[in-house]
């Protein structure tokens, strides 16, 4: 839920449109961020890739296929940062849904061959720059799946084929590229997969095939020009033969069998004992629904033997004890997150540790998970704190520290866990008659402590918890709307300095629940806050929009707060601007793409006016800047991820500069770096957990960069992105700081209504003031007479008052920081 105006209170709202951010130290590095994986977008659903260097400059590529937003061949070349970059298509004639990369026609350049749905084989035969010279098709097995580049007589690349409904497996030599057709022959039944390796030491590959439904596996071993010399049977196979690999696992210098299974039992591991014989099988990495369509083998932990990883419902890693047998420590990728079985290792950035290539759900394309050398990789870092649909941090207990404050749909509850350091305690639970939805905190009752609000659709409630600043919430009290609401913000209408409820009402369109929901209004119940309770319900209509998310700012600049919606069905912005009084008038449309699922607001282009982002399912970030008098320009676009729906605005680089960050089902988080003007460059995609429903702006870390947070509905964690920019100032004990250094963070929160913080941090002893500015350069209040402060983080707080103690009006206003001979001035919208 977006929430730009915030109280004076110690909250961290999820989805937060500001947050806190150091002076720039570093200008001009993109945002980067410690992921499970990164992503790379080649489309919107991509179903096979293609590793190789296919351009000559010594870095690893990828061609992937994608089947949306049309079926093509795009060639992803990587960039000297490992990074990829959409350069291309290959124009395939038809839909490829199995790749294999090798040199094919035997010129030294790397070539892909593909199986299309028309029974054909086709090789592209590449250029060596990132291009196509060439192109040739040949009749495949009917229905075949599986494909696989091999070695069968010692010359330029060849290829095996494999149908399963046919029961038929067909091998072609490379032969200078004419791609030659030589071997067909019948397998057993149901064969599922293929393992190319050299079993009997001629210097040739064979080839393992695996079956589903009979517990063998066949060996078949190849005469060297292509054809077959015998075979062999492998008893004892899983049942559900899934995925093969060929593997020298125990160090003997004799290759191995492992075949992958379908029905939770692992993998079976046959290790080479003589001249066609293979040992009984063990079996590794077993669970109970696991299932494994990929094989990769390779030394993961630098250890010079070889390790598996199983791709399936997840990405099971089985790491070599050194004897053929293996231990499973953990996944190299989190469940859910990518294709059953296509995935691929290969050392993407040169440093000796291979790494992982997949591709994602619908909505994410190029995956990578770059090895550590140690047997794991990237950096999957997963904070306890239970399964969440929302979620905020928010000072409960008033100790200065964040604790999480979630909603468990699985419960019917809210959820308080008190933060210690880096960790989360145990729960505190308050319960609801029925699911919750939309999560909001603000200062009901001017105490200063964060109380919280939610909504319960099918009572048509909005559930309000007070907090008493020990870390006691609730219990909890209902506000009716009589509607259908689904979410929830808070800000002060009315500018009595409390802060007030805008419940979000659907019941019409797509996100109609039920028949009851239907027979109910689309727009916003307002609730005005009396300090001890809160006024009957106002409703302001938006009749017939699917109204999904809302924003409370003073977009107009009239001091006076407005109502920023996101309605999906019309697919609009709408700006309600406020009258006083918590009432508001009739909206300004703002047109987007189809589906706008988020919006948040925030000046961009330093003009002192609040301008508005707007996010959309499809794939689309709006921003609209504000042209003063409640007027926006017409929007600039930036291309984000399918199926967006969580938005966050932050100097995530430090460069000075707002930055943008969308959550997308496909579990990537998509940033955005922000540009002069108040734009936004392309994505940089960060990978997260499966099942992830929000963003969560903090510096947790407290290194000076705002990390990212992101609550699970089927984990029961935060996955912590870290941000890893470079220019980030440590601020805890032992933090190092440059002699004569002056940083200060953005007032939070900001807009202010109640109150603000403001932080700055000193690398050397300084004699300190610090002054707050009206627009005409007036002192308004004097905030830190002069004095020496000693090196390390200070904080100053304005409770927006003058120097007579007079509630001062909105407006915006400068806080100026002054440390010997540096100063650094923020900017702060106050808003009544």
């Amino acid at each position: 839920m977006t929430i730009f105006r915030l109280p004076a209170v110690r909250i961290r709202p999820l989805v937060a449109a500001l947050a806190a951010a150091l002076v720039p130290l570093c200008a001009g590095a993109a945002p980067d961020f410690a992921a499970p994986f990164r992503e790379f977008s080649a489309g919107i659903e991509a179903v096979a890739l293609a590793p190789g260097d296919f351009d000559g400059d010594g870095l690893l590529d990828a061609v992937v296929s994608v089947l949306s937003p049309g079926s093509d061949l795009v060639f992803m070349r990587q960039n000297p940062d490992h990074t990829f970059t959409n350069a291309g298509s290959w124009s395939p004639p038809d839909f490829l849904y199995e790749l294999a990369a090798g040199d094919f026609d035997g010129d030294g350049n790397l070539d892909v061959a593909g199986l299309s749905y028309g029974d054909s084989l086709r090789v592209f035969f590449g250029d060596g720059a990132g291009g196509v010279a060439g192109l040739v098709g040949r009749a495949s097995p009917p229905s075949a799946l599986t494909l696989a580049r091999a070695d069968l007589d010692g010359g330029s690349d060849d290829l095996v084929v494999l149908s399963y409904s046919w029961s038929q497996l067909q091998t072609y030599i490379g032969d200078g590229g004419a791609v030659t057709p030589v071997t067909t022959y019948t397998t057993l039944v149901s064969p599922s997969a293929l393992g190319i390796g050299d079993l009997d030491g001629d210097g040739h590959d064979d080839i393992v095939v695996a079956h589903e439904f009979i517990e063998v596996s066949e060996v078949l071993y190849t005469d060297g020009a292509g054809g077959l010399s015998g075979s062999l049977v492998l008893s004892y196979s899983p049942v559900y033969g899934s995925a093969a690999a060929v593997c020298d696992f125990d160090g003997d210098g004799h290759n191995d069998i492992l075949i992958g299974a379908a029905d939770g039992t692992g993998a079976g591991v046959y290790l080479y004992a003589g001249a066609a014989v293979f040992t009984p099988p063990s079996y590794y990495g077993g669970a109970v629904g696991s299932a494994n369509f990929s094989a990769l083998c390779g030394d993961l932990d630098g250890d010079g033997d070889a390790d598996v990883v199983l791709g399936g419902t997840s990405s099971t890693l089985l790491i070599n004890s050194g004897a053929g047998t293996f231990i499973a420590p953990d996944s190299a990728l989190p469940s859910g997150v990518h294709n059953f079985g296509e995935m691929h290792l290969a050392d993407i950035d040169a440093d000796g540790a291979l790494d992982l290539l997949t591709v994602g759900n619908y909505g994410a394309t190029l995956l990578t998970a770059r090895g550590n050398g140690d047997g794991t990789f990237e950096e999957d870092l997963l904070l306890p704190a239970g399964y969440a649909e929302q979620a905020l941090l928010a000072d409960v207990d008033g100790d200065g520290d964040g604790d999480l404050v979630s909603i468990n749909s699985n419960f019917s509850a809210i959820e308080v866990r008190l933060r210690s350091g880096s960790l989360f305690g145990p729960e505190t639970t308050e319960y609801f008659p029925d699911q919750p939805s939309g999560l909001a905190a603000g200062d009901f009752d001017g105490d200063s402590y964060p109380d919280f609000a939610t909504v319960t659709a099918a009572s048509g409630d909005v559930q309000v918890l007070m907090n008493d600043g020990a870390g006691a919430v609730g219990p909890a009290s209902t506000l009716g709307t009589g509607e259908h609401p689904i979410d929830v913000a808070v800000g002060d209408l009315d500018g009595d300095g409390l802060d007030d409820i805008v419940a979000v009402c659907t019941g019409s369109g797509e996100f109609q629940a039920s028949a009851a929901a239907a027979a109910t209004n689309d727009g916003f119940s307002v609730f005005l806050s009396t300090g001890s309770g809160f006024s009957l319900p106002t409703f302001v209509s938006a009749a017939g929009t699917c109204p999904l998310d809302v924003a409370i700012a003073d977009v107009t600049d009239d001091g006076l707060a407005d109502l920023i919606g996101i309605l999906a069905c019309s697919g609009e912005v709408a700006v309600f601007p406020g009258l006083g009084g918590g009432a508001f008038g009739a909206p300004t449309s703002l047109p987007t793409a189809a589906y706008p699922s988020a919006v948040a607001v925030r000046d961009l282009d330093g003009d002192s006016l609040l301008d508005i982002v707007a996010l959309t399912s499809s794939g689309w970030l709006h921003t609209f800047h504000n042209a003063g008098g409640g007027t926006f320009d017409p929007p600039v676009d930036a291309e984000t991820g399918y199926c967006s729906n969580h938005l966050a605005i932050a100097d995530f680089d430090l460069d000075g500069l707002p930055d943008a960050a969308a959550l997308s089902f496909a579990s990537v988080v998509n940033v955005h770096a922000g540009l002069a003007g108040g734009e936004f460059g392309e994505r940089q995609g960060f990978g997260v957990f499966s099942g992830a429903s929000g963003l969560i702006v903090e510096d947790f870390d407290a290194d000076g960069a705002p990390d990212l947070l992101v609550p699970g509905h089927a984990e029961p964690s935060l996955q912590f992105l870290r941000n890893r920019h470079v220019g980030a100032t440590a601020v805890g004990d032992g933090a190092v700081f440059t002699a004569g250094i002056l940083d200060v963070r953005e007032p939070s929160p900001n807009p202010a209504s109640g109150g603000m913080r403001l932080e700055f941090r000193l690398g050397a002893a300084r004699r300190v003031a610090v002054d707050v500015f009206d627009a005409r350069g007036r002192l308004v209040r004097r905030l830190q007479d002069p004095g020496t402060l000693g090196a390390g983080a200070h904080l100053t707080t304005w409770d927006l008052k003058d120097r007579d103690g007079a509630r001062t009006a909105s407006g915006v206003y400068f806080a100026r920081v002054t440390a010997g001979p540096e100063a650094v001035t923020r900017k702060v919208f106050v808003t009544r």
